[in-house]
């Protein structure tokens, strides 16, 4: 099964957004990052896009 593997500097929440080569969005969620990287199966990174932004959170 064909697999994006993210790295991330370190372990927190992440908005992940994946488009279509054609800009159709078709995953856009938060994700927690774990041992530093994010794992989305079923995507690859010559038909898809992938966006990563970390979320803060203020306390």
């Amino acid at each position: 099964m064909p697999y994006i593997e993210l790295q991330t500097d370190y372990d927190g929440d992440f908005r992940v957004t994946i488009l279509s080569k054609k800009g159709e969005v078709l995953f856009n969620q938060n994700i927690r990052s774990n041992n530093k990287r994010i794992v989305l199966k079923g995507f690859t990174l010559k038909q898809h896009t992938v966006t990563l932004s970390p979320i803060q959170f203020k306390l």
